[in-house]
């Protein structure tokens, strides 16, 4: 989302600037920056309903087993695995409460790399595309001063992409 509203709002003032002119840009355009900002939107907020849902999950368990551990019942040994448990639980619930952004630096693999660490089909996609309907924008924007239509096959191509992406943030049953 954030590449295309600056590409589109540079482009746009870069164009205005240069013909000293206020102009309407192309449908397309504006379907591009649809396109990015409801892939944004739903990923953001599958994910977070996600977080949600594992949280909800948690802190029940961590409140039970504060109560065994609180009650002083049991051997030495299901103390401590009980204590492990709990360290791990309130480990996930902290990273699941922080945001993503917050927990590590960002890497420019993480454009195609998945939290595995594994190659990402949907997020290659979509950069490939970005990448690719981005250039094309920006050499058209500079070489013909102008804003380009984009074919409706290619934003099409980009929307199936974004479709592709959003479908792999759906939780699993």
């Amino acid at each position: 989302m954030t590449i295309w509203t600056w590409l589109i709002v540079s482009g746009y003032l870069y164009l205005v600037f240069l013909k000293g002119e206020i102009f309407e840009p192309e449908a397309s355009i504006l379907w591009l920056m649809g396109i990015a900002s409801t892939t944004f939107l739903s990923a953001k907020s599958i994910s977070k309903s996600k977080a949600e849902k594992r949280i909800s999950e948690i802190e029940p368990v961590i409140d039970n087993i504060q109560d065994q551990l609180d009650n002083g019942k049991m051997s030495p040994v299901k103390k401590e695995r009980l204590n492990q448990k709990l360290g791990l639980l309130q480990n996930e619930l902290k990273s699941l409460k922080t945001p993503a952004d917050r927990t590590k630096p960002w890497r420019w693999a993480d454009l195609i790399v998945d939290v595995q660490g594994n190659v990402s089909l949907h997020k290659l996609q979509m950069l490939i595309w970005t990448i690719l309907i981005g250039g094309i924008f920006t050499w058209f924007c500079y070489k013909d001063q102008q804003f380009i239509s984009v074919p409706t096959t290619l934003l099409g191509l980009m929307g199936i992409s974004s479709g592709t992406y959003i479908g792999y943030h759906i939780p699993k049953k």
